[in-house]
Formats: C-alpha cells, structure tokens, sequence
C-alpha cells in the first residue's frame, strides 16, 4: 500500500548523498580532507601558524606545491573518489531509479550503452508491453468506471492505440499492410489511413487475394 517514491526512498537518498558528496569534493579541488603530523608539541601560536601555511592542503588550492618540513606529514582521513567508488556508485544509482520504473537503461541513455541493434529494439518493444501497456490498462479501466455511465459502457470501449508508438521502418510496415489487406483484414482506405494518405475511390472493399 505504499507510494513508490516511499519504496525507493533508499535509493533516492543515496543518488542525493553521492551527489553531495562529489559537489564537495569537486569544489575542494578534488583533495581529500587530512592532518598534518609532527613530532613535537606545538604551541597556540605555531599551530595556527602552520594552519595558516597549509590551508590550502583543505581548501583545495590548484596549482601549488606544499613543501613539508621539520619531520612533518600528511595523513589522508576522507576516502579518494576511487576508493569510494563515486562514479561507479551515481552510475547505479541512475539505473536504480529507472529500474524503479521499469525503464530499460537504453532509454535513459545509460553510457555503457553503446550500439544500437535488434536486441534493443526487442527491450523498447519490452517497455511499451510490460511497462507503459498495464500503465494504460489502468487507466483504460478507470474511465470506464468513473467516466461513462452505464448506458455508455455498453456501446463504448475506452482503448489506448499504441500503434504510434511501436511504428516499425517503412519496409515492415508495407509487410504488414500487404498482408492486412490481402486477406481481407483491412481495407486499403484504412492502411492509408494509418499512413496519413488521402483515400482512393474503391479503397474502402475489403478484398482477399
């Protein structure tokens, strides 16, 4: 009984984390945050001092060589973007949403998605069917019901036409007109119809070969 947005609240608040995270990282010059470490004990004074010195180290400075001295070191403390695997981790995340929706990856212009074949075509024949058509049905469904009385229900039928949708190339459509028409299933006044073609006079028999 819940929203969806409610199932996949996980995973929208990871996208959002890894968002954040790498909008910081990016604007601190991609440095990891870290300390610095001395041998000694320090007083207020040289350790703002130092502070001042190496701001940059945090601050994301480009272009600046830091030269460590009097046995000092530098201690990484964030995790690099490769050790978090950041690209990795908002590249799923986007499949993850759209897995939520039932949305192939090759709709969404997924970057591991790189040719374009029959395969393909078979997955976006896929998402009309298993994703957009039970959409449809329930809306189909719900105009039915809420929409037409009963008088109505009983000659009309509320139906989403797909046709636009799942319109092949030109040569399989011919195919399937030729064959619509040759065995009396449509007539010819209607395939040109469907092709936006005017209607020729005796176009409108059925006829079968």
């Amino acid at each position: 009984g819940l929203a969806r947005m409610d199932y996949m609240r996980a995973s929208t608040t990871e996208s959002t984390n890894a968002q954040t995270q790498a909008s910081r990282l990016f604007s601190n010059a991609g440095k990891p945050t870290g300390v610095l470490m001395v041998d000694s004990v320090l007083t207020a004074a040289q350790r703002t001092a130092i502070q001042n010195n190496f701001a940059g180290m945090q601050a994301g400075t480009v272009g600046r060589l830091f030269v460590l001295e009097a046995n000092m070191t530098y201690q990484q403390l964030s995790l690099s973007p490769e050790d978090q695997q950041l690209l990795e981790t908002r590249q799923f995340t986007v499949e993850e949403i759209a897995r939520w929706f039932g949305v192939p990856s090759v709709l969404i212009n997924q970057s591991n998605v790189t040719a374009w074949g029959s395969g393909i075509e078979q997955l976006v024949e896929g998402f009309y069917k298993l994703t957009i058509r039970p959409l449809l049905v329930s809306v189909e469904q719900a105009i039915t019901k809420r929409v037409l009385t009963a008088g109505q229900r009983a000659t009309l039928t509320v139906e989403f036409s797909l046709d636009g949708l799942l319109r092949s190339n030109l040569k399989d459509r011919a195919e399937i007109y030729a064959k619509l028409v040759q065995n009396g299933l449509k007539t010819r006044n209607e395939c040109r119809q469907l092709e936006n073609d005017p209607p020729v006079p005796g176009g409108d028999e059925l006829t079968a070969q």
